[in-house]
């Protein structure tokens, strides 16, 4: 003989019962009990109990439920008292590039197919008298997977002066079809400098190692204007002094160009000194030497 288990529905509680041996005496109950009528009790009353935990708990701290075929499922936390903000999307890339930009002061405007070596070396030489972050120098300040072709006009835009660096192919370089490059009108040199003219920037030839200016008949109708303004030549045994001429000008002409502050002195070197006689004198800032003394090589 087993034991009959049933739920109680006012308590929930589940209590064991004997089976009645005959109906005399337990009165109303069979002598074998419905066991799937009792079976699909105890499941409708599971049911209610868990909804009235449900229901009882707070709507925003519901979280996970497990429901009767033992899984979980994952209910989304929502709280009625704080409604749901969307944030725009914002991309800081590009307002960095537009803080280092707006830093530009000189364009460097200049052929690949020219003297590629001298317009480094002018970058070099003025980036180091106003800082890198002056000079626009394309292969230098344009940032990995940036639009290049508009971080180039950008740069025009921004800056306060655009150096043409011309050198001996400047004028006469040519494309895969032999046209002159400055004749095309999708040439980037002549786009750079065209709205360089547009929009009033100081347009400063600067000549590498070419000792004479271009002639107006030399070049495209749109970029004659070239031939008559004031330019500035860097010659190659010169380079240092004139490059230097020309930052001394730049900073002159440009207001708000920085200046990097070079040193007033040279600094003392430490050496070692070689006597004649008392061996040797070591690192030191001055040395009083008594007698006879050679600055040369010591020879053994």
């Amino acid at each position: 003989m087993g034991f009959v288990f049933r739920t109680e529905p006012e308590t929930g509680n589940r209590k064991a019962y004997l089976p009645a041996l005959n109906s005399t005496a337990h009165p109303g109950a069979s002598a074998t009990p419905d066991t799937s009528k009792i079976i699909a009790e105890n499941r409708t009353n599971t049911g209610q109990r868990r909804k009235r935990k449900q229901e009882t708990l707070p709507y925003c701290q519901v979280g996970l439920v497990k429901p009767l075929t033992g899984c979980r499922v994952l209910l989304p936390v929502i709280h009625p008292a704080e409604p749901l903000r969307c944030r725009p999307r914002t991309d800081d890339a590009p307002k960095r590039m537009r803080k280092a930009s707006s830093l530009i002061k000189i364009f460097l405007n200049y052929r690949t197919a020219d003297d590629r070596f001298g317009v480094a070396l002018l970058d070099r030489e003025l980036s180091r008298a106003f800082g890198p972050e002056t000079v626009f120098f394309a292969s230098k300040s344009i940032e990995l997977g940036a639009d290049w072709e508009k971080s180039m006009f950008d740069a025009v835009a921004e800056s306060e002066a655009v150096l043409v660096v011309m050198g001996r192919r400047w004028l006469g370089a040519v494309n895969e079809a032999g046209l002159r490059r400055i004749d095309d009108p999708q040439d980037f040199v002549r786009r750079e400098i065209l709205l360089a003219f547009e929009l009033g920037k100081r347009v400063i030839p600067v000549r590498l190692d070419v000792p004479e200016r271009v002639r107006a008949e030399d070049l495209p109708e749109a970029l004659r204007s070239l031939s008559v303004l004031q330019d500035i030549a860097i010659g190659f045994r010169s380079a240092g002094p004139d490059i230097d001429r020309l930052a001394a000008r730049l900073r002159e002409l440009i207001p708000g160009l920085p200046a990097r502050s070079a040193p007033t002195s040279a600094s003392a070197g430490k050496f070692t000194a070689h006597a004649h006689e008392g061996g040797v004198v070591s690192q030191y800032d001055q040395v009083t030497v008594h007698g006879d003394f050679h600055a040369g090589p010591r020879f053994s």
